[in-house]
Parts: C-alpha cells; structure tokens; sequence
C-alpha cells in the first residue's frame, strides 16, 4: 500500500473502512497494521487548526460509511425479498455519493483536489 499518494480524504475513507471491518470481521493482525499506517499518514497531514474542522468530516464519513456498509450487507442477505434489493441498493448509491462528497470536502480543505481519485462512469 502506498500510502504517499493517496489523498488525505481517501485516507480517511480507507481508515473508516478499516475500523469497520475491525468491528465486524474482527481484529486481526493484518488490519490492526493498517489502521496503524493509515492513522499514522494522517497525522503527518494535518495541522492542530486544521484538526477540529477535520474530525467533523471525518465523524460524517464514519457514520456515512458504516450507514452504507450495512446497506452492501443487506443487499447481500440472500433471505432478503427482490422487491427490497433494489431500495438497498439505491440507498447504499445514495450513501456512495454522499461519502465521496466528504472525501472530496476533506481534500478541498486540504488543498489536495488534484490527488482526489473518485471519478466514475456515472454521474452523480
């Protein structure tokens, strides 16, 4: 993992991640060491004026992405009727953007738009 280019919001999106599936997977070796690099890289980042602001977004990203994790796993649930497939899935889209604007307002506040890398062959 080459956490040098990355942006700082892709960071925290990938630590977010992380601590989601140390929550739900559980905690093994391998994730504890990147939570550890990830939480590291993003210390280096970041200024004591930048940190309140900061942790706001990153606090939105985390209830975003644990919002939408769920919403992927009930997608997966094979128990669950076609009919609510498809408003999973919408929901978990809806979520998906959303995540990607906080990613986006992370690097913004950061000066790092030019190293966002979220584009899709849809629109949002």
């Amino acid at each position: 993992m080459d956490i040098t280019r990355k942006s700082t919001g892709t960071l925290m999106d990938e630590l977010t991640v992380t601590r989601l599936k140390k929550k739900f997977i559980g905690n093994k070796p391998e994730i504890n060491k990147r939570e550890l690099a990830i939480t590291h890289a993003i210390a280096q980042r970041i200024t004591p004026e930048q940190d309140a602001e900061l942790n706001a977004l990153f606090q939105k990203l985390t209830y975003v992405n644990n919002r939408c994790w769920v919403a992927q796993e009930n997608i997966m649930n094979l128990d669950v009727a076609a009919p609510h497939i498809g408003r999973y899935a919408k929901n978990a889209q809806k979520l998906n953007a959303k995540r990607n604007m906080l990613i986006r307002e992370i690097d913004r506040l950061l000066g790092e738009e030019e190293f966002t890398q979220l584009e899709k062959s849809y629109g949002n």
